[in-house]
């Protein structure tokens, strides 16, 4: 037998002892220091020689160092690649680089940024890694699975950890961006993640109108023509349509509500508020005044004005018997209790306010224009017009006594029950359809005759 196939049977021997190859000293076996990995020349031996591979190369051409090599070169390469410790010099890089992953250094000043890749489990990952190339560090190249296993076992891990450890190592060195992450829900993505499906939901959905359902969703993905553009093989059920609904940015439930527009751009609406409302307003802005937070302010360019205009805005507010707060933070040992039915009675409340003064009343608040009134057909009816006369008039009469020296300017909103005709005004309402008979009461308002004077004139018979 012949020194190579003599070196090769003792690699094959489990119980095979560390021994010299029958070489001459001069002759000193060295491994290429490429990514695969480093050898001294102290350390080369026919134990190294088993995971070397076609990296050990001789300086001189001794005919059984390099039988030997050129035997082992024939070794499958995943077996050869699995076996061999990486360089030192990339671990050395790789334990700089993953320090600073670690604690990322401030631009600016000294010390460290906390650690904002992952979470907790990253990090100690991370950290077994940093340990793994300490170790291997200090031990010097050919003892990476002794430090993986040293590692392992101080951080109480089994012995399969400390193989885990090795190929996230491994991966690391290989590429920066291959951290060991947490693989937990990563697996099971949503179909929703395809290229093109969302966008194509959208525009259906935003196709059918304002009421959309769960429902159009099941119907357009149960279509032949979809599934095979996207690869499926069977539609999505109504529960995780609802489930899409919501990934999609849809809510069930009611709309947002804005502003009501009802009426508000009718002819005589647009009518009166252009050509009576706003040259009103605009007409006494210098006489107004204006205020901050901080309190009334007159621009340097504005001539203050003998009797400023006080703009006075009626308020109508109803409340119900039964209104309470719904949400609230409610003790685990509550208990239901019975409640009314509806929302109970309700209590209007009319009064008048404006940025100068507040609420409308006197100084001393004894007197005020506000009014109480118990809406309903067995209370005291419907606030109607008569009632606003007689509540601005009651204002009209505080206003006149405590604050004389200004005008002052009422506005209310364009309600019904805010505008009356005239008692002796005609109205269609009472017009008869058909031509008065004879002996029917004349359609028409009887009405006062008065004198140039304005007084009303009276028959001779009363």
């Amino acid at each position: 037998m012949d020194h190579s196939t003599q070196t090769l049977h003792e690699i094959s021997q489990i119980t095979w002892e560390h021994k010299k190859l029958d070489a001459p000293e001069s002759v000193p076996m060295i491994r290429d220091t490429g990514d695969t990995g480093s050898l001294s020349e102290s350390q080369a031996g026919p134990a190294e020689l088993r995971s070397a591979g076609p990296n050990l190369v001789s300086t001189q051409a001794h005919p059984s160092t390099l039988s030997t090599a050129i035997i082992l070169s024939r070794m499958p390469v995943a077996r050869r690649a699995n076996g061999m410790p990486p360089c030192v010099d990339d671990v050395l890089k790789g334990l700089a680089d993953i320090k600073k992953l670690l604690r990322p250094p401030r631009k600016n000043r000294k010390g460290y940024r906390p650690f904002a890749l992952g979470d907790g489990q990253l990090q100690r990952r991370l950290g077994l890694m940093k340990a793994l190339f300490a170790r291997y560090v200090a031990d010097g190249a050919g003892y990476w699975i002794r430090a993986s296993e040293e590692v392992a076992k101080m951080d109480q891990y089994r012995d399969n950890k400390a193989r885990t450890l090795r190929s996230w190592a491994r991966a690391y060195l290989a590429d920066r961006s291959a951290l060991p992450r947490q693989a937990y829900g990563m697996w099971n993505t949503s179909l929703l993640d395809l290229d093109g499906l969302k966008e194509e939901l959208c525009s259906h959905l935003l196709g059918v109108g304002k009421y959309v359902r769960a429902q159009d969703i099941v119907d357009l993905m149960s279509s032949t023509d979809l599934q095979l553009r996207y690869g499926l093989a069977k539609g999505v059920s109504l529960a995780t349509a609802k489930v899409w609904m919501k990934k999609l940015r849809y809510r069930w439930g009611k709309g947002p509500r804005g502003q009501y527009v009802d009426g508000h751009e009718r002819p005589d609406v647009v009518a009166y508020r252009q050509s009576t409302f706003l040259p009103a307003f605009a007409s006494r802005n210098l006489f107004t005044r204006i205020w901050t937070n901080g309190g009334p302010a007159v621009p340097s360019d504005r001539p203050v004005a003998l009797r400023p205009t006080v703009y006075w805005y009626h308020d109508e507010s109803a409340f119900s018997g039964n209104d309470r707060r719904k949400v609230y933070w409610v003790p685990l040992s509550a208990k239901a209790t019975p409640e009314a039915k509806g929302e109970g009675p309700t209590l209007m409340v009319a009064d008048f306010v404006s940025a100068d003064y507040g609420w409308l009343a006197s100084p001393d608040q004894t007197e005020t224009a506000r009014v109480l009134f118990r809406a309903g057909k067995n209370r005291d009816g419907y606030f109607d017009n008569d009632d606003i006369i007689a509540q601005i008039t009651q204002a009209t009469l505080i206003l006149d006594k405590y604050y004389p020296d200004e005008d002052h300017v009422f506005v209310f909103d364009n309600a019904t029950t805010h505008l009356k005709r005239p008692p002796d005004a005609l109205s269609a309402r009472r017009m008869s359809k058909a031509s008065t008979k004879a002996g029917a009461k004349v359609f028409g308002v009887d009405i006062a005759v008065k004198d140039a004077a304005g007084n009303i004139e009276y028959r001779s018979d009363g």
